[in-house]
């Protein structure tokens, strides 16, 4: 295990591996994000040590008094470009040799979500004041503002380089396009906040979690809810689809299980939406789940300071880790899986694995 001291906070939101490199980016509530160098080879005392030497640090100022938490940070599909969120609206683009290129100054509230198209001409910033922006990259300038939500919106995911959906703490979720001053396509059905929102890998469906304590999975052609999950019994947090078979899902939940389904099929056919594996290993809420780049391995964190590894197929739990008592201590709010499979971060923690 490797533990990245340097923040000064127990409170790290985000991580980011860059999709080429052995970098790792962190944001977290002490108003800055830090690039690390992840050693090849084994996560030791000597890897740490010079993790934690070579780390960039990038600040976050701001005129603004209000909170300054960074809360979010994503890797353009090129790894030449950072984005960064902020709990003062601000959106800021940094090099990854860290050099600040464009701060972005629209929303007004803190952003939730952010994510390139994977053109990276344009990125997508989702706030709690209600907006979605789309930006251009090389001019700095918003290219549209969708404000169609009544709530703040709460997760983003571009379908392809110019359309999107959107959820919201209004219950909705809307299907956009630049260009388009309305949305393609409304939907609702959930009965409390969505929380995330994420196309198949095939982009023929897209699966929402809710407060509700349900997933559902949708069809964008006509609008309908092909099929409701409701086997959790506490708020839905956090959903990833399966790089390996593109009809898996995993969920993960308040009730302190994480759970793989089979939503196969197109929305032209019969699909079996089975749950395939309930997997109990958390003792509280799960915040998020990865899928391994081959997809045989799921990763959960959790508010009980673990993160777990779990065979995806058989729903098995090989690994679990501990950061109680580490000086990486806290919530695991966030976890990703390095482009190679061979190492997870979680947090400001990044261990081993080997299959």
């Amino acid at each position: 295990v490797i533990y990245l001291k340097g923040h000064d906070t127990q409170e790290v939101y985000s991580c980011s591996w860059h999709p080429k490199l052995n970098l790792l980016a962190t944001s977290a509530a002490d108003s800055t994000v830090r690039i690390w160098t992840i050693p090849r080879g084994p996560c030791d005392a000597t890897s740490e040590k010079m993790a934690c030497s070579k780390a960039i640090v990038l600040k976050h100022e701001s005129s603004k008094k209000q909170n300054r938490d960074v809360t979010v940070v994503a890797w353009n599909c090129l790894g030449t470009l950072l984005a960064s969120g902020s709990g003062d609206g601000y959106v800021r683009v940094w090099s990854n040799s860290g050099e600040l290129k464009l701060t972005l100054v629209e929303h007004k509230a803190t952003i939730f979500s952010l994510k390139w198209n994977k053109k990276g001409n344009y990125l997508l910033t989702a706030s709690v004041d209600q907006l979605a922006i789309v930006w251009d990259v090389e001019s700095g300038a918003a290219k549209q503002k969708f404000d169609h939500h009544k709530g703040g919106v709460l997760d983003i995911d571009w379908r392809d380089d110019n359309s999107f959906v959107s959820c919201g703490a209004d219950n909705a979720i809307h299907y956009c396009a630049v260009g388009q001053d309305k949305p393609l396509r409304s939907f609702y059905g959930h009965k409390d906040d969505v929380n995330a929102i994420l196309w198949s890998p095939n982009g023929e469906l897209f699966a929402s979690c809710s407060d509700d304590r349900t997933v559902k999975i949708w069809n964008p052609d006509n609008g309908e809810c092909i099929k409701t999950l409701t086997e959790h019994t506490r708020e839905v947090y956090t959903l990833k689809w399966s790089p390996e078979s593109p009809m898996i899902l995993a969920t993960g939940s308040f009730d302190s299980t994480v759970k793989i389904w089979d939503v196969g099929g197109t929305p032209s056919e019969t699909s079996s939406f089975e749950c395939l594996h309930t997997m109990k290993g958390h003792d509280n809420y799960i915040y998020d789940v990865a899928f391994s780049p081959n997809g045989k391995y799921l990763v959960s964190g959790s508010t009980d300071k673990s993160v777990n590894v779990w065979n995806a197929r058989t729903g098995k739990l090989l690994q679990s880790y501990s950061t109680v008592g580490t000086s990486s201590e806290g919530t695991i709010y966030r976890v990703a899986w390095n482009h190679t499979g061979d190492k997870i971060a979680a947090c400001a923690c990044v261990f081993d694995f080997t299959e």
